[in-house]
Order: C-alpha cells, then sequence, then structure tokens
C-alpha cells in the first residue's frame, strides 16, 4: 500500500480508465518501495502511527545514527555492553535524526552496542513535496515505458529506476538520503 493514492497517481498521469488500475498501483508501490531503501526512509501509509524501530546501533562516536528517518521519537536506548541497561532519558537528546549525550560525551565503542526503540517515518501529510513529485515524475515515465521495462522495473532493481530520473531528481533524492541527513 502507498502514500501516493491510486487516485492521486491517476489524476497526475492524466488516466480515466480503470483498466490499468493494478498495474499503476503496482508501480507506485514499486517506486514508493525504491525511493524509501535508496534514501533509508520509512513512509507510514497509516497516517495515525509512525513505524517503530528496535534497531541495534554501533557506538564510538559522539552520536548514534539509527538507520531510519525522519526520526519522530526515542523511547528507549539499551547499553548491550552493559547486561542491557537501559540508559536514562535525561542523559541524551536527540535532534537531526542523531541521538547525542547532553554533556558532549562520545558514546562507547562497540559494534552494534546500543539497542535503540525509536519511530520514525513520513505520513503523506508529513512527506516532502519534492518527494511526492519525484515519485509521480519516475511513475509517469515507468507507466509511459512499459511493454518490457516495467517487469524489469517492477522486481526492484534499482539500477533501473535511477535510469528513469534525471540527474536533478537523482541529486534531490540524495539530499533525502541516510549519508546527507547526517553529512
Amino acid at each position: 500500500m502507498s502514500l501516493i493514492t491510486l487516485a492521486t497517481a491517476k489524476e497526475f498521469l492524466q488516466i480515466t480508465h480503470t483498466q490499468e488500475d493494478v498495474t499503476l498501483q503496482i508501480l507506485v508501490d514499486a517506486i514508493e518501495d525504491w525511493v524509501q531503501k535508496f534514501c533509508s526512509l520509512r513512509f507510514n501509509v497509516n497516517d495515525a502511527a509512525a513505524s517503530i524501530s528496535e534497531e541495534p546501533v554501533t557506538g564510538g562516536e559522539l552520536n548514534l545514527r539509527p538507520l531510519f528517518h525522519p526520526m519522530l521519537t526515542v523511547t528507549k536506548i539499551l547499553d548491550r555492553d552493559a547486561s542491557n541497561n537501559e540508559i536514562s532519558t535525561a542523559l541524551w537528546r536527540y535532534n537531526k535524526n542523531r541521538i547525542w549525550y547532553r554533556d558532549g560525551t562520545y558514546w562507547g565503542v562497540g559494534d552494534e552496542r546500543y539497542l535503540v526503540s525509536y519511530t520514525a517515518g513520513y505520513t503523506f501529510a508529513t512527506l516532502p513535496a519534492t518527494l511526492k513529485l519525484i515519485i509521480l515524475q519516475l511513475a509517469h515515465r515507468a507507466y509511459n515505458k512499459r511493454g518490457g521495462v516495467s517487469s524489469d522495473m517492477v522486481s526492484g532493481f534499482s539500477e533501473r529506476w535511477e535510469k528513469l530520473l534525471s540527474a536533478d531528481e537523482i541529486t534531490q533524492l540524495r539530499s533525502y538520503s541516510f549519508n546527507s541527513v547526517f553529512s
């Protein structure tokens, strides 16, 4: 299920018939899935709830950086090197999709040392207009190129999707990607 509704996609593509609704919905679903993976984003189809993650995060730096964003809440951090002790919320804060110790110290070293419980994700209402437009433009191009290409593309091969994007669109997508958010 997609954030971009079938009705929205059909309006953007100026499609008035229903014969290809299933094909169009598959394209939109696959494109949204690819954009989420490309950018390490989370899309939440249910506007009322964000996706909850419990993720092991490596320490040793000034901040912890869970994979999915935008990060909405952080509910718990366990230090798995210290018998799974929960770190008091009074000791840390989060902003810009990073978690910092309030006193500025580095997090203890260790691969996947911390278990971070957090919520992350865009809803349709909070999804940036740039991302909506890129998804719709990509759906338009994929829909118009179907007939041999779309069957390969729907399986999720990113190089196929990228071939349908302009250099400007790739640059815009990269501005939402995991590495860009943290640079």
